[in-house]
């Protein structure tokens, strides 16, 4: 009931639009009799949008976890719908009564209507489990073997009791006509003999997958499947759970095996912290002020520039092909991971026959110049809106890209939102040594102010123009506001190792 109850909300935004639309052209005074020519035009809208909503299933997202692809959803399906709308309005009335600007503006406050309902019942579930006192990533991530009942009680059993602390990132089955299909929202991603290429996928994104979730009687796979999950395990490739055995299918292991109770409950103790660290940020005077900037910039460029994202994807789409959209797992503010989305700029790393393509053969041309212009990076405007990210600050590293050896100094980059762009970026980016963006990171959190902002922005734009290119002055400049003297500018070799400075000294200065 409550997901029609969502779709009725997405027609009063389409119903409303039009309205809303000819206010805006007219200055806020529409005219009476301009309303009454407009009703037909808005209520064959809401019709012709009411089976195209259907047909893309916008109202099947549970709203409180919509995420980036329920947005794309929505900008085709508003897309389509409009068109419709045009095209059957215009047969059949040439769009008497209806000024050329309004659909254009219509369009533009349907998807924005549309996604910030989304985006505010997402925001509020977010506000009301205070997911801001939770620092880390405690999730386990596992892969299911097996499509059957078994596979989606479990999965159910998840979804009730273990969300958010148990990951499933993909099924996997021997009838590799399943491929490509879902089980309640979850793909079947291959079949048991190409795990390994499952896993170095997998962890491409960020993902390493703990454990092998088996929902068939073991005894049931084929040999040669047993034998390499069990080679596989052996190899510390993953830890393998019989779920179906747990279940008394059979009811040797059964009997000695855990509760899966014990195992979900042991998954769900969390340990909160509360640091001074924390309360100091959100004091900060610029702080408020930089997260309202992000807010605001972000939702207006998301507005304006939706034709662009739509093209973009369109382009993307016919290409490079499905998916769209390529993510990979990172460490954002306050150490907490995240999927962070761009468009796709190569082709798959395999052909239809299994061999493994050269990257410097996946890419085309399009997917070049995607990358020179930062086109690909536009996906990431949600990432901002929603708090996940800034429009400055340090870019978000891969959880295995995180160096151990000085965790006080990542833990300091990290008190800050993960940016679009950064200093680091505008003096060097992918051309300087890590130790040098880590040190042009910290130099940032600490002279952070909305003048540096400023600044980094329209660098970022010469960048784009331009090209990267190494700024060494900035780079001592921030060596030197740290206390440590950078050995040299052309041998990246001779620069020190952070590893071997003392942290004391680096961490514990705040200028």
């Amino acid at each position: 009931m409550r997901k029609y109850f969502l779709y009725v909300t997405d027609l009063i935004v389409v119903l409303f639009a039009p309205f809303l639309a000819l206010a805006i052209r007219e200055n806020l005074s529409p005219s009476a009799e301009h309303i009454v020519d407009i009703t037909p035009y808005a209520l064959t809208g809401v019709v012709i949008s009411a089976i195209c909503f259907l047909v893309a299933g916008t109202h099947k997202t549970v709203w409180r976890y919509v995420s980036i692809h329920d947005f794309m959803r929505v900008l085709t399906a508003v897309t389509i719908s409009m068109a419709a709308i045009l095209f059957f309005t215009f047969t059949f009335s040439r769009l008497e009564g209806v000024p050329r600007s309004v659909p254009f503006i219509q369009w533009h406050l349907t998807v924005t209507g549309m996604m910030m309902v989304r985006l505010l019942v997402r925001m509020m579930h977010k506000w009301y489990r205070s997911r801001d006192d939770i620092t880390g990533d405690n999730r386990e991530h596992v892969l299911i073997l097996g499509v059957n009942p078994i596979t989606e009680f479990y999965m159910r059993y998840i979804n009730d009791f273990a969300r958010g602390k148990i990951e499933i990132e993909g099924i996997i089955d021997e009838d590799p006509t399943l491929n490509n299909r879902s089980l309640h929202s979850k793909r079947v991603i291959g079949t048991p003999v190409q795990i390994p290429q499952i896993l170095a996928i997998l962890n491409v994104r960020g993902i390493s997958i703990d454990r092998l979730v088996i929902t068939e009687p073991f005894d049931s796979l084929p040999a040669e499947t047993r034998e390499l999950i069990l080679k596989w395990e052996r190899l510390n490739y993953f830890t393998i759970e019989k779920f179906s055995d747990r279940l008394g299918l059979d009811s040797s292991v059964a009997a000695t095996a855990p509760s899966l109770n014990d195992v979900i409950g042991r998954m769900k103790q969390e340990h909160f912290t509360v640091r001074i660290q924390e309360l100091h940020d959100r004091m900060r005077s610029y702080g408020p002020w930089k997260r309202a900037i992000d807010i605001i910039g972000s939702l207006v460029l998301i507005v304006i520039l939706s034709p662009v994202i739509a093209a973009t994807a369109i382009v993307v789409a016919v290409n490079l092909g499905s998916p769209v959209l390529f993510w990979q797992k990172r460490t954002g503010y306050r150490e907490r991971p995240f999927r962070i989305h761009k468009f796709r700029t190569m082709i798959d790393p395999h052909d239809t026959y299994g061999q493994a393509i050269p990257a410097d053969q996946r890419e085309t041309r399009i997917s070049t110049f995607l990358r020179r212009t930062r086109m690909d990076e536009l996906p990431q405007l949600y990432h901002i809106l929603v708090g996940e990210m800034s429009f400055v600050g340090p870019r978000p590293l891969l959880v295995e890209d995180l160096p151990a050896q000085y965790p006080e100094l990542i833990r300091e980059r990290m008190e800050i939102r993960p940016g679009l762009t950064g200093w680091a970026q505008v003096n060097g980016g992918k051309d300087v040594s890590r130790e040098d963006k880590i040190m042009m990171d910290i130099y940032y959190k600490r002279k952070s102010s909305l003048y540096l902002d400023m600044i980094i922005i329209l660098k970022t734009i010469r960048m784009v123009i331009r090209g990267e290119k190494i700024n060494h002055v900035s780079i001592a400049r921030a060596w030197d506001s740290l206390g440590f003297e950078r050995l040299t500018f052309n041998n990246r070799s001779t620069t020190p190792n952070i590893a071997e400075m003392p942290l004391k000294r680096v961490v514990g200065e705040n200028e």
